[in-house]
């Protein structure tokens, strides 16, 4: 799923002067959700001997669960 159906919901949301703000925010906690994400990863990957299996079914919850 791409984000682009929430993109109007900020302009749907908020007033016209907070759209970019709201955007932005919401922006950067996406892509600090990927950077924690890829750093847990890492740490897992190091602790298990670079076994995917724990990761795959993260991975496979996650999108059961959205």
């Amino acid at each position: 799923m791409t984000s682009a159906p929430a993109h109007p919901l900020a302009s749907d949301m908020f007033p016209r002067s907070a759209v970019a703000s709201i955007s932005g925010i919401g922006s950067f906690a996406g892509a600090m959700g990927g950077v924690l994400f890829q750093r847990v990863t890492g740490r897992i990957l190091d602790a298990n001997g670079n076994d995917y299996t724990p990761i795959f079914f993260v991975c496979g919850l996650a999108y059961v669960t959205a």
